[in-house]
């Protein structure tokens, strides 16, 4: 587990303070060729703004991050050959809105050339 804390004052003299806290578990299964990873992070209110947001100057209360969990599977089949699996969640402050992704790949790996 980690710690964040972010401090940021907006050039109209607005300023928000906050942490994000991230959790992970990474696991690598040699057995099966299989690595699992899952992420969680919790933003302790509004006021945590990544440096990205803070350059963008987004401070919508509306778009304010609260928790995301993330997973990322994937297992190689043979050499080459691989399949993965990965998604994300958001929840935000403010709003009863959440967004998420899934995403199922097989790409195969010829030399360096890598096609999904």
């Amino acid at each position: 587990m980690d710690i964040n804390r972010a401090d940021t004052q907006f050039d109209n003299q607005h300023s928000f303070h906050g942490y994000q806290w991230r959790t992970q578990y990474i696991k690598d299964i040699p057995e099966t060729n299989t690595n699992i990873a899952v992420s969680y992070y919790r933003y302790t209110n509004d006021g945590y703004f990544s440096f990205n947001e803070a350059n963008t100057r987004n401070w919508n209360y509306n778009s304010r991050q609260k928790s995301e969990i993330q997973f990322n599977i994937s297992q190689t089949i043979f050499d080459g050959v691989s399949l993965y699996a990965s998604g994300s969640q958001q929840d935000y402050w403010g709003i009863t809105r959440k967004t998420g992704i899934s995403l199922l790949g097989f790409p195969v790996s010829n030399g360096e050339l890598v096609t999904a």
